[in-house]
């Protein structure tokens, strides 16, 4: 697929639906040039496939848009990303602009979890620029233009007591801007499997939250509401 046409998925209206481009059990596949905007969930999906290149794309969703990842790569492998710029999220600014955004977000958040159940999906923000999840190795990530959104992620991982490996990822010469992490890894408590062979290299970060982040108690923040 190469073009330098434009994909508009029209997200708000399909935004607790589905993923806008999704590729299932393709080898060598090649998306070029593309211009991804308005996700109606993640922005591409890459699952089941081997020897795919991704190049030259640019993704970008509203900053009010919830969990639209911009790339997603589940049980794939010998995959390349790379020349791409992708915005997936709200912009971090100042870290006391962070801390009120902080605060006014989790009130309003336990108002909505409480007393309005149909706004419960609004308050996620955004998501990974790109997202290594089960079964993904062999990755050469580089030349990325990510921000805002939630960096470039291994994981979640293990989801309710499952098994899942990462392994064999490089990611280098990349740049990051306004995004609330940089690097992260994140897997659930009760799973288990492996995360190996990972390298970054000559990373750029500017105004980013959390510029390397490994959570190995990573929740929904739906289920993390149940606590209250």
């Amino acid at each position: 697929m190469n073009g330098s046409g434009q994909i508009d998925g029209q997200g708000s209206i399909w935004w607790k639906i589905c993923k806008a481009l999704s590729f299932k059990s393709c080898i060598n596949l090649k998306l070029s040039g593309i211009h991804h905007i308005n996700s109606a969930k993640g922005h591409i999906s890459i699952n089941n496939c081997n020897q795919v290149r991704i190049q030259n794309l640019t993704i970008t969703a509203p900053e009010d848009s919830p969990n639209t990842d911009g790339i997603d790569i589940s049980e794939s492998k010998d995959i390349v990303v790379q020349n791409c710029t992708i915005a997936t999220g709200k912009r971090c600014t100042n870290i006391l602009h962070i801390q009120i955004y902080i605060y006014i977000y989790i009130y309003i958040y336990i108002y909505i979890y409480l007393y309005d159940e149909k706004l419960r999906m609004f308050i996620l923000i955004g998501d990974d620029c790109i997202a290594l999840n089960k079964g993904a190795s062999n990755i050469n990530i580089t030349a990325i233009n990510c921000g805002p959104g939630h960096g470039i992620s291994v994981g979640s991982l293990g989801k309710g007591g499952g098994y899942a490996t990462v392994e064999n990822v490089y990611v280098g010469n990349c740049s990051f801007y306004g995004t609330t992490n940089g690097l992260r890894i994140k897997t659930w408590q009760d799973g288990y499997g492996f995360i190996r062979n990972v390298t970054y290299h000559q990373i750029r970060l500017q105004n980013t939250k959390y510029p390397i982040i490994i959570d190995q108690n990573y929740r929904d923040y739906v289920q993390v509401m149940h606590i209250f």
